[in-house]
Order: C-alpha cells, then structure tokens, then sequence
C-alpha cells in the first residue's frame, strides 16, 4: 500500500484532491479513483502536481483536461506556501502556462485564473432535458453543458 501525500481543497464547492506525492501517469487514473471512492476523503476530482521547467508547477487532471477550480486551487496552495501571488501553471488540457494571481484575505484566498479559450461553444435544444436551450462549452477532455432558467 502506497502512502501519498495529498491536500483538500474546496474551490467553489468543488472538493478536489492535490496529490503532492508523485505518481507516474500510468497510475494515476487508478490512484484518482481510489481517492474519489473514499467515503473518508469526499472528492469530486483529482489533480496532481508535477514538476515544470517552464511554470512554477504543472497540474495534471486526472482525466487529462483543463481545470479552472483545480488550478485555482493549486494557486492558492503555492502561495500559502510560497506567499507569490502571481504564478505562471502548466495544466493539463492547455497548450501554455496559465497566469494566476492569488489575494489572500486572512486566509481566504481569492483567485484570477486566466482561462484558455474553449474548442468550440454549441447551442441546441434537447425538450427531454430542457424546456430552453442548452449551451455545450468544449475544451480539450471536457464538455460543460449550461442549462439557463432552470430549477436544481
């Protein structure tokens, strides 16, 4: 049984695990779903942190793609530790570094990610889901859907 380093973090209400121990990509979709299954842990997503020769860090998703609440959240980590506020991050999903800048408020950290723009924005109506129309935002490994006018 490996031990692993690892923190918690809530961006937005988005619970999500940093490992910091460092684990080969070819484990890492193993490890993130160990994590994700623990009742104890309670995480939505899993990043992990890698070394870069080009940015303070790289975040590596666990399903390869972009995150904005997980950089955010590496963000606030690095300058809780290291107290810089304007980072330069390689995540997955991107082709550059990210520029990140990090206010931190009594412990309350407040984070500016400079988003990559999506692959591509699409709008269709779909009645068995949606009285109204859903917006489809691609990036590389993930799709939001926007779902206006809603109830929960």
């Amino acid at each position: 049984m490996k031990v692993l380093d690892f923190v918690k973090l809530s961006p937005a209400q988005n619970m999500t695990i940093l490992v910091l121990s460092e684990v080969s990509r070819s484990e890492q979709p193993s490890v993130a779903s160990d994590l994700m299954r623990s009742d104890r842990i309670g995480a939505e997503q899993v990043g992990f942190i890698e070394l870069s020769d080009t940015a303070e860090s790289r975040l590596q998703m666990m399903g390869g793609e972009f995150c904005g609440n997980a950089t955010a959240s590496l963000a606030a980590y690095l300058c809780a530790t290291t107290k810089k506020q304007d980072l330069r991050l390689e995540v997955s999903g991107t082709d550059s570094p990210v520029s990140c800048h990090v206010d931190n408020k009594n412990g309350e950290y407040n984070v500016t990610v400079d988003m990559p723009l999506p692959l591509k924005i699409d709008e269709m109506l779909m009645p068995k889901l949606s009285s109204s129309k859903l917006t489809f935002v691609s990036f590389p490994g993930i799709t939001h859907i926007i779902m206006e006018n809603e109830p929960p």
